[in-house]
């Protein structure tokens, strides 16, 4: 969280690391991005609350 506010109204590009895993990832041929993204949102897809579990929230 500390360092999310000390990089909070700089652009990304000021961010050290963020700047290598970005030019990384472009480096990467369009096939392997792709995969990339879909793992992710697989990932992330796995994580989100279900409709019917947000309704027994209620």
């Amino acid at each position: 969280m500390v360092r999310a506010r000390a990089v909070v109204g700089r652009p990304w590009t000021s961010d050290p690391g963020l700047r290598v895993q970005v030019d990384a990832i472009l480096a990467m041929p369009p096939e392997d991005r792709l995969r990339i993204l879909e793992e992710q949102v697989s990932t992330l897809s796995a994580l989100r609350p279900t409709a019917r579990a947000a309704v027994a929230q209620r």
